[in-house]
This record gives structure tokens, sequence and C-alpha cells, in this order.
């Protein structure tokens, strides 16, 4: 093969290269979470996910929630194409206009917060703490620290509130453990904020490290605007 040649077929492997990376389609990933009372079963709501995953990582969660008549009550969208521990988001709930969500803005922690139609929309820029966990970023965050985890190790860390407009010390730490299920248990890293503050309890698939139950304070309002409290099972798949 002489040096023309050689130069046009590399131009051509080069060329096809480019078009395959741009002809990659991004993936995605559905699957469901109900919710239920975590103490009578009663249901609350359906939890709809749509993961977007490109080339192999993944960008953003849509979550649809839907009550028994299968109407949308609530949407959240949230971006990991930053860091996926500290995720930007935002949730609307259709019913009363309730409104949370974080951004970033330098080193900024960005925190806006509504509770309903009726009242303005509040908005915070405050210096952004160490080790900090933002919404689904929690679940990236067992993930990112799974060995140390499993071992028996507390992990604590900064968790955003936006409907407090701030942040909040948590500890993270092996509850119980059977088989191929393990149990993660968060609560206040303060002691009189855990007399007051139910704890959130979230169990693993050990082989997926995927999520299958979560129980705990919900992110839905029931219809006077306090938080449900909730089991969420994912029978096939989850976050």
């Amino acid at each position: 093969m002489n040096t023309r040649m050689y130069t046009l077929f590399i131009l051509m492997v080069s060329s096809l290269l480019v078009c395959a990376k741009l002809n990659v389609k991004e993936e995605y990933l559905t699957y469901q979470g109900i919710a239920t009372d975590l103490k009578s079963n009663k249901f609350y709501y359906l939890e709809e996910h749509m993961e977007t995953i490109d080339h192999h990582v993944l960008k953003q969660t849509v979550i649809q929630y839907k009550d028994s008549a299968g109407a949308v009550i609530a949407r959240k969208v949230i971006n990991y194409s930053g860091n996926k521990v500290t995720p930007v988001f935002e949730q609307n709930d259709y019913r009363d206009g309730y409104t949370e969500g974080v951004s970033f803005a330098g080193n900024k922690l960005v925190l806006k917060f509504r509770k309903n139609k009726k009242e303005t929309l509040k908005t915070k820029s405050i210096d952004m703490p160490a080790n900090l966990v933002v919404d689904g970023g929690f679940n990236y965050y067992i993930k990112g620290n799974w060995a140390e985890l499993t071992a028996g190790k507390t992990k604590v860390f900064n968790f955003a509130v936006p409907s407090q407009l701030d942040y909040f010390s948590f500890r993270l730490y092996k509850d119980s453990q059977q088989n191929d299920e393990i149990v993660f248990k968060m609560e206040p890293d303060n002691y009189l904020l855990r007399k007051l503050v139910d704890p959130i309890r979230v169990t693993y698939n050990v082989s997926t490290k995927r999520i299958i139950k979560y129980e705990g304070l919900s992110n839905i309002n029931d219809k006077k605007g306090k938080s449900y409290l909730v089991k969420i099972m994912y029978p096939k798949v989850g976050p």
C-alpha cells in the first residue's frame, strides 16, 4: 500500500469512527415504584421513572407521580450531567403548586421552594458545604461508599433541604443484612433532631446495587400539605 492509499485509508476509518460516535443513540430505562402507607399499606401513588443513559452514563431521570386514577399529580426532573451525588433537580406538584429544587452558581448552592400556589417562590443562595448530597444523589452516595458502608462504617454528610432553604447533617449506616438484601438507615446526625425526624431505610439488592424498597418520608404531600410516610416497592428494577 503506497503512502497516498494509506492516508486515504486512515481518513476513511477515522470518518467511520466519527460517524459511529455521532450515531450512538441514547438509551432509556423505565421502571415503576408503588408507594403505600408505611403501616396500613394503603395505596398513595405510583412512580414512573425514565432514566436517560448516554454512553452507559446516567444523564437524567424524569419521575412522574400518578394517583389511583392514573392522573399525573407531580413531576420531578433530576439532571445528573454534573456530579451524580449533587444533581440539579426540580419538582412540581400539579395539585397545589408545591415546588422545590436545587441548582448551582459557581461555588454557591441555590435552593428554591414554594409551599403552594398562594405563596411566592422563595430562593436562597448559600456557600456550598463540604460532603454535600442532593436529592436522588443520595442513591449514588451510597453506591460510591458501598465498600465502607457494607463493612459497617458510619458516614456523615450534608443533605440539601429546599423546603428549609438550607442543608442539614445526616448520618448513614448499615442497619441490617439478610442474604442478598441489605438495609441502610439515614437519620439526622444531631441527637435532638433524631427524636423529631423519622429515619429513612433503603433496602438494596446486593448483586445489582439497586433499590428494591424505600421506607420513610415521601417527597409527595397529602391534601393538607404534609409529607406522606411511605413504603415504596420497586417490583422489577429500582433506582
